[in-house]
């Protein structure tokens, strides 16, 4: 005979279910409780449809542009000129009106797309590049490792980003660039380098292994560690051989004039960012007792850093970059407006924008779809990355 009280004995009754129901959150991977967050903000996947159309819209920009019926981007008409010798707006055979040129906004508006995301996606890697590695080695090295790397941060972020800007856009922006380089004698000593390099990591690697298993030591070593020593190396390699076969026997700028010098500025200015987020998550996690327990086993530094610290800042990565990706378009977008972005007569939200300044009163059109472009594409891409943000963040109530 049971004295206790029924709703305790309603509880003790629905154990089984509460343990079922446990053991089918536990077995959800990571990625499906970040789906499974992620799908409830429908803000954020209304934002993840408009990018994932503007991109398919830049892809195959030329085909829409064909089947819409519409003039190519750089093609000038004047026959779509008022009797005045204004440019036209909206109307039968000009979808969103001409600019002062007599091109089709339509088409300039598409091939826009192009270059912003280009840009954008090129410059957003080599900043997540360059800003993790030098946040990995700053925050887990320390010592006067980390007082250079961030001094040399603190430097780049004490100038004004936008004059640097206009200073080293207007410097590349004529001529070869900047940097002459010889790709193919470049190509060839990176390459040599990365071969020795290589070839030295493998050797000390079998020398430690062949010494760990005549002591009959746990250290020896597996082939993920050789992957890990070598990977480096490799990298070196592929970018050797691809300077080397590429670009043969050429010398212009590294920094040469239209997308090259906004990427390069971009990247320039936007890495110490990246590096000072990483390096502050990595000086938490470096003293968190799985890198402790590590450690004490033997593990190597590559080993800790790339199977410990760096899944652990995937979250953060992809969160920041998300964030990145709308700042650099903004910035892209500015330095084309002050001339000294993508070079006409290539289609860029910016240089739209520039262009519309002198006529905006009598030709609504020529700024207010590029801008309305840019608007757009900067207010997902931020969406995107709260709603990551929050699908990402293991404390969320949702």
């Amino acid at each position: 005979m049971s004295t206790g009280a029924p709703e305790l004995l309603q509880e003790a009754g629905s154990a089984p279910a509460a343990e079922s129901e446990a053991a089918a959150i536990a077995a959800r991977s990571p990625l499906q409780l970040f789906w499974r967050r992620l799908r409830k903000d429908r803000v954020a996947l209304v934002a993840l449809g408009f990018i994932v159309l503007l991109i398919f819209v830049a892809i195959f920009a030329p085909l829409i542009v064909k089947l819409a019926g519409a003039r190519p981007p750089n093609e000038q008409s004047t026959k779509y000129f008022d009797q005045f010798g204004s440019p036209s707006g909206p109307g039968s055979g000009k979808i969103l009106g001409v600019d002062d040129l007599g091109r089709d906004v339509f088409s300039r508006v598409l091939y826009g797309a192009r270059i912003s995301l280009e840009v954008a996606f090129i410059a957003t890697a080599l900043i997540v590049v360059i800003g993790v590695t030098l946040g990995m080695i700053a925050g887990y090295y320390r010592g006067y490792v980390d007082t250079v790397l961030s001094r040399a941060m603190d430097v780049m972020l004490a100038f004004p980003v936008l004059l640097l800007a206009l200073g080293l856009g207007a410097a590349c922006s004529f001529g070869k660039g900047c940097i002459p380089v010889n790709y193919d004698k470049v190509g060839t000593l990176m390459t040599t380098f990365a071969v020795l390099g290589m070839a030295i990591s493998v050797l000390v690697l079998v020398i430690s292994n062949r010494r760990a298993a005549s002591k009959g030591t746990a250290d020896a070593l597996e082939g993920r560690d050789y992957f890990l020593r070598v990977l480096p190396w490799a990298a070196l390699l592929f970018v050797g051989l691809i300077a080397k076969l590429i670009f043969p026997n050429s010398t212009p700028g590294i920094i040469t004039p239209g997308l090259p010098v906004v990427i390069f500025v971009i990247s320039f200015a936007g890495w110490p960012y990246m590096a000072r987020i990483i390096r502050g998550q990595v000086l938490s996690i470096r003293e968190k007792e799985f890198v402790e327990a590590a450690r004490s086993l033997g593990a190597s530094d590559s080993r800790i850093l790339f199977r410990h610290i760096l899944p652990n800042l995937i979250a953060p990565i992809i969160v920041y970059t998300t964030l990145l990706i709308p700042t650099n378009i903004l910035f892209e977008a500015a330095l084309s407006f002050l001339g000294i972005g993508v070079q006409p007569p290539t289609a860029s939200w910016g240089s739209m924008i520039s262009d519309a300044t002198g006529i905006f009163d009598t030709a609504w059109w020529f700024m207010t779809f590029p801008g309305l472009a840019l608007l757009l594409t900067v207010l997902s891409f931020n969406l995107i990355g709260d709603g990551l943000q929050d699908a990402l963040n293991p404390r969320t109530s949702q």
